[in-house]
């Protein structure tokens, strides 16, 4: 197992390129206890702070076996154009429930997700031979989301 810390791993790095302006911005973070808010600053060509974007992590991610599986997984399963423009979107595609609830909780645990406080949180299904009440309801009951 490996200790992550998010401040070194953030250190020098960009955001992904702006999907209006093709703009990279360089990532900041601040250690604030047990986590790290990690953060750019979006400004205007004359230097003027247009807006601050950021987001909390916890301070350090211990790399266990689980979470390496479920980056694996991702790696395999998850949206393939994230260095065009799916980066806002979290997207995966599987029909196994168990690996689906695995993920989730999985990364729920390690603190870099957490599936409930996304709002809103969707679940996008695709099916052909079943009426959608039936489908929504099936995963509805293997899955923590709502059928609304």
């Amino acid at each position: 197992m490996t200790l992550i810390i998010i401040s070194k791993l953030v250190s020098g790095q960009y955001s992904y390129p702006s999907w209006s302006t093709g703009k990279k911005y360089c990532l900041c973070s601040q250690v604030m206890g047990d986590k790290t808010e990690v953060s750019y600053t979006i400004t205007s060509t004359s230097g003027s702070v247009i807006r601050k974007v950021s987001r909390l992590f916890p301070s350090s991610i211990l790399l266990t076996t689980q979470l390496s599986w479920c980056l694996g997984f991702y790696k395999g399963e998850g949206v393939s154009s994230i260095r065009s423009h799916s980066y806002k979107r979290f997207r995966i595609t599987n029909k196994n429930s168990d690996d689906l609830l695995f993920f989730m909780k999985t990364l729920s645990d390690s603190g870099l997700f957490y599936f409930g406080k996304v709002s809103p949180f969707k679940i996008e299904i695709h099916h052909s031979s079943k009426p959608s009440f039936e489908v929504v309801t099936y995963w509805s009951r293997l899955l923590p989301v709502s059928s609304q």
